[in-house]
């Protein structure tokens, strides 16, 4: 049976304006690029104070501020995804034996892939401080165990993740006198070991100003920490 354009016409699912189309292509794409910004700086309290160090700004502030908000943001990249997801499901469904199926599907199936990227990016992001530092890590080169050294024990104060432990041991493998730094930033406490060619007010105050280049405070050089291996 033959069909006119009327008929054909009704065999299509609704037509939109344009600029309607549009609006609508840019609503879920608006909260879909909102959610991996929320994701991103949701994260910042552990990427960032890296950005900031490389400016020779304070990294403590950054950290603690972003920090502070990080599950204001986890709320806001989740809602906005959700957002994104009714827009999608929002548009109108064509009868998939419909004259106009192929491209309306064509459009969902593109958003449908975005919304998918968005979630991983948002998820990617939000996780970051889990596997942040162990990637991080992987760059730190200790030097070699000398025979006779010295292990310093002391506190730091400021850091907000692992990932701020990362930047203070790497900032104090910079010294000649640090052989090897492990910190836990859930207590705070550092522990260093010192080649033994080194006097230890010296190697105190070096570690106290790297610290402090940083933004973090700490207590390195009250003597009553030290510890002999």
């Amino acid at each position: 049976m033959n069909t006119t354009p009327d008929d054909r016409k009704e065999d299509c699912c609704p037509t939109k304006e344009p600029r309607e189309a549009e609006r609508d292509s840019r609503s879920w794409l608006g909260a879909a690029g909102g959610a991996i910004v929320a994701g991103v700086l949701a994260s910042a309290c552990c990427w960032l104070p890296f950005v900031v160090i490389g400016v020779g700004a304070s990294a403590a502030g950054a950290g603690a501020f972003f920090d502070r908000w990080r599950p204001v943001f986890l709320v806001i990249a989740t809602v906005l995804l959700l957002a994104a997801f009714w827009l999608i499901r929002r548009q109108a469904a064509c009868d998939p034996a419909s004259s106009c199926s192929t491209a309306t599907l064509r459009r969902r199936r593109i958003a449908h892939l975005g919304l998918v990227a968005a979630v991983v990016i948002v998820a990617l992001s939000a996780a970051y401080p889990l596997y942040g530092p162990a990637l991080l890590r992987r760059n730190v080169v200790e030097r070699q165990s000398t025979a006779g050294g010295t292990a310093l024990s002391f506190r730091v104060d400021g850091m907000t993740c692992a990932t701020c432990a990362v930047a203070v041991e790497k900032e104090l493998l910079k010294l000649d006198a640090i052989e090897s730094v492990r910190i836990d930033h859930s207590t705070g406490l550092a522990s260093v070991s010192v080649t033994p060619s080194n006097a230890e007010s010296e190697v105190r105050a070096g570690i106290a100003a790297a610290v402090a280049r940083l933004g973090y405070s700490s207590d390195v050089t009250q003597p009553q920490r030290n510890a002999s291996p």
